[in-house]
């Protein structure tokens, strides 16, 4: 990555509807060169495009989640088994006291609760999660916006990603859980 790229790039997170011509004349460039240095950064796989939202104006609540993962298998396969959950924003491995570290969303506190506690993947009863610890994001402030994978929602599963099912699921039946966004059985207001 050069000067000019590392400009291209910066430009585009300042303002991602900028036109590759307004993008070229700022750099001295020709629209059609700014669009071969892109796509030549998209097929390195440098940087993605992609819409950031404000969770707040959606209704939707943070929460940091950190979590001590017993053996290495097991923590790579519930990252594995998350990596299509609507609701995992960022997933970090760790080193320190916990391993692993989730961005979170939920509806609320008390749906957080209900994933916490039950059948989830990352449920207090698995077996290999040896402890964890909650935070709930009082404002997102840098960045303000965050990449809530809203794709992975309304998708129509009969079973969720990870592949817990919700009609079985003690949280669920006791209305305490609205299920997984990913489900035709979720019942809640998820983006």
């Amino acid at each position: 990555m050069d000067e000019l790229d590392r400009v291209l790039i910066s430009l585009l997170q300042l303002d991602g509807r900028i036109s590759l011509e307004e993008i070229g004349r700022r750099l001295g460039l020709t629209g059609m060169g700014v669009k071969k240095r892109l796509k030549k950064l998209l097929d390195e796989d440098l940087v993605k495009v992609t819409a950031a939202v404000d969770v707040e104006k959606l209704g939707v609540k943070l929460f940091l989640v950190m979590v001590d993962i017993g053996s290495p298998p097991k923590r790579m396969e519930v990252l594995r088994l998350l990596s299509e959950c609507p609701r995992i924003i960022y997933a970090f491995t760790l080193i320190g006291a916990y391993n692993v570290c989730f961005l979170l969303a939920a509806e609320d506190e008390y749906v957080l609760e209900s994933i916490l506690s039950y059948n989830c993947v990352l449920g207090r009863c698995q077996e290999d999660i040896r402890r964890l610890e909650v935070y709930s994001v009082a404002k997102s402030c840098i960045p303000q916006h965050v990449m809530l994978r809203i794709y992975l929602s309304r998708r129509g599963l009969e079973e969720t990603p990870c592949g817990v099912s919700c009609l079985a699921c003690e949280g669920y039946e006791r209305q305490g859980c609205l299920g997984c966004p990913a489900t035709k059985s979720y019942r809640g207001s998820f983006p």
